[in-house]
């Protein structure tokens, strides 16, 4: 299983630092996707780790593209505060071009102050736009970028510490299914047909159903012509490394498949978890 990766999503209208992501993205390996709505040409930086992203014209539709993607193990740049808002709800770090760290404690009075505002332009009021980045600023950016992505990699790494650990909590299962209802087809199936390269077992348990394929048998005529056996063989898929396969169906949706061989390796191709397990174990 491949680990959770970091990437750094930016709200590229605008943004005046995405020279200073691409910088700390390429020390780091990360990728990065800058999304705009093309209202403000953005020249590509031609780097193979970052992608540029053009959505449709629209108030929320970046903001929406970012907040739909951007997982925990990410860091999103951007001034925009409700946007910030949204990818911490979805566990995500998101830092200012200004170098300022959104989190839980400040984002709902930058929200509060935002409405203020809002209301104070509404009335007539002038409030003025943010004030140009220093070099202070972008100095400052460059550090906080580079601390919110290093926090978002640790969480990354948790992230697959546990994805591992329910990937092979999956696993356990699944074989213990297998090995408790292999005995019972093998002695109740029907057989199919067979082969020079597979033999098929199949038992039917409403609303269950089995197929348990073998290597290494053979096959009269009349058997090898079965329909059953040949759109068995066709679903199957078997690897020549891995020739022995069971497949169950809980109400005609194919619930588990597992492939395995001799040596003990095996693949999981499909484990749609449900009470059907249980039902399964209890035969």
């Amino acid at each position: 299983m491949e680990g959770v990766l970091t990437a750094i999503y930016v709200d590229g209208d605008a943004c005046p630092v995405r020279d200073e992501v691409y910088r700390v993205a390429g020390r780091l390996g990360l990728s990065v996707f800058v999304v705009s709505n093309g209202s403000r040409p953005i020249r590509p930086p031609g780097l193979p780790n970052v992608v540029m992203i053009t959505v449709a014209e629209g108030a929320d539709v970046a903001d929406d593209w970012i907040a739909e993607r951007i997982t925990a193990a990410d860091v999103c740049v951007t001034a925009d505060i409700p946007l910030a808002s949204r990818c911490l709800t979805k566990g995500a770090r998101a830092v200012s071009p200004a170098g300022k760290h959104w989190h839980a404690d400040n984002i709902g009075n930058a929200l509060a102050g935002r409405e203020v505002s809002r209301h104070m332009r509404e009335i007539g009021m002038h409030t003025g736009g943010p004030a140009p980045l220093t070099k202070a600023d972008r100095s400052r950016f460059l550090s906080a970028l580079d601390a919110a992505v290093q926090s978002a990699r640790r969480d990354a790494g948790r992230m697959t510490t546990m994805n591992l650990k329910v990937a092979a909590s999956s696993d356990d299962r699944a074989l213990a299914i297998r090995d408790h209802v292999l005995p019972i087809v093998r002695e109740h199936g029907r057989l199919e047909g067979d082969d020079s390269t597979m033999r098929l077992m199949v038992l039917e348990r409403p609303p269950l159903g089995f197929e348990h394929w073998t290597p290494f048998n053979t096959l009269d005529d009349t058997e090898a012509s079965s329909p059953g056996y040949r759109h068995a063989l066709e679903r199957q898929h078997t690897r020549p490394d891995l020739p022995y396969g069971l497949s169950i169906r809980h109400e005609e949706q194919d619930v588990l498949s597992l492939l395995w061989a001799e040596d003990g390796t095996f693949e999981v191709r499909t484990f749609l978890r449900g009470p059907w397990e249980d039902a399964a174990l209890a035969l």
